[in-house]
């Protein structure tokens, strides 16, 4: 193998000051980022001394958060539930809702979290049914009866 450029130590002491980060060690060395990922892969004392930097910075960004969680902050407080206290049941739940436009000035709204496209249509198929606006219509072209979301507007009668 051929000389290299750094000494581990050197590649070392670049890492801790940087916090781990490998594009600001590259720069404190004056050299390409891949230098110092090929330092990493090689060199076992290099690679311990990155894992070390890199916890030393995640500690760091925990006692920032400790602070802010301290003085009250409400990004801090559920950011820490959203992602520590999930065990405790604070999770963030992603809701997606649907609406839709239908003859008349009819607004339907329904979450769709964990349905499929079937499920949707028989949820507004239903709920339709319950109101007493839906109908079932033959095709013109007369094929076999399906269901069709056909809205009668209430307030001018049915049609």
């Amino acid at each position: 193998m051929a000389k290299e450029r750094f000494t581990t130590r050197e590649m070392i002491a670049a890492l801790l000051e940087a916090h781990g980060v490998k594009a600001q060690a590259a720069r404190l060395l004056g050299c390409n980022r891949n230098t110092v990922e090929r330092y990493i892969s090689l060199y076992p004392t290099v690679q311990e001394a990155y894992a070390i930097a890199r916890a030393e910075l995640v500690d760091l960004a925990e006692s920032k958060l400790v602070e802010q969680l301290e003085g009250g902050e409400w990004p801090a407080i559920r950011f820490t539930l959203a992602t520590i206290g999930k065990d405790r049941g604070y999770v963030e739940r992603s809701e997606s809702a649907v609406q839709a436009k239908v003859e008349g000035d009819v607004t339907h709204t329904h979450k769709l979290e964990g349905f499929t496209t079937e499920e949707l249509l028989e949820i507004v198929l239903d709920a339709q049914r319950r109101r007493g606006r839906h109908e079932t219509r033959k095709p013109a072209d007369g094929g076999n009866y399906r269901e069709t979301v056909y809205i009668r507007d209430d307030q001018e009668g049915a049609e």
